[in-house]
């Protein structure tokens, strides 16, 4: 059944999960199974080059979507309407270099097979969530929107964030995910081979 629909609609499906996952929807329960659809995708794949292109999709949609209010602030600042659009098109683009940096990343685990697969890419993410931190700290970045803050209103899960910090979140959260679109990934003579 999944065959059927073009690939490239998985990462945006993902970015789409995400934006509902982020406060304004306030579907954190979303966001366990957000980056299925993404995982589904990389693993599916037979280029780098198509990993990469759906990564940056799933990145733009997902900016765009959250930034949304970019827009309108820079309107309300006088800018004209051209012009901010352009800023929030241009720093969409921008910031979905994360994607595109964990996409690539996880398409090239898939030499790992699909027992390590969720594992690493979740570990992936969480590197990806202290370097985004790190490099707002020692220059310009975005360090918002991490995984583990889609969680703020289930107060009994965010308290693994007293030890493992929102970067442990993020990285079980991106797991749930990356284990679901890897067991979609199976095909039925994939399973003996992935067990």
């Amino acid at each position: 059944m999944l065959k059927k629909i073009p690939l490239i609609i998985f990462p945006v499906l993902s970015s789409v999960l995400l934006i509902l996952a982020y406060p304004n929807f306030n579907l954190g329960w979303l966001a366990w199974l957000a980056l299925a659809p993404l995982s589904y995708f990389l693993l599916k794949v037979k280029k780098p080059g198509h990993a990469a292109l759906g990564g940056l999709s799933a990145g733009f949609v997902f900016y765009f979507g959250i930034l949304y209010w970019i827009y309108p602030t820079m309107r309300a600042g006088g800018v004209p309407p051209a012009v901010s659009a352009l800023g929030l098109v241009l720093l969409s683009f921008l910031l979905s270099a994360e994607f595109l940096l964990v996409s690539v990343y996880g398409f090239y685990l898939k030499k790992t097979g699909l027992k390590l697969w969720p594992y690493l890419f979740a570990a992936g993410w969480f590197l990806l969530e202290y370097g985004k931190v790190y490099l707002s700290m020692k220059a310009v970045w975005f360090p918002w929107f991490m995984l583990g803050y889609t969680q703020w209103g289930y107060l009994p899960v965010i308290q693994i964030c007293s030890v493992t910090g929102v970067y442990g979140l993020s990285a079980a959260v991106c797991f749930t995910g990356a284990l679901a679109g890897s067991l979609f990934a199976i095909d039925e003579a994939g399973w003996r081979r992935a067990l």
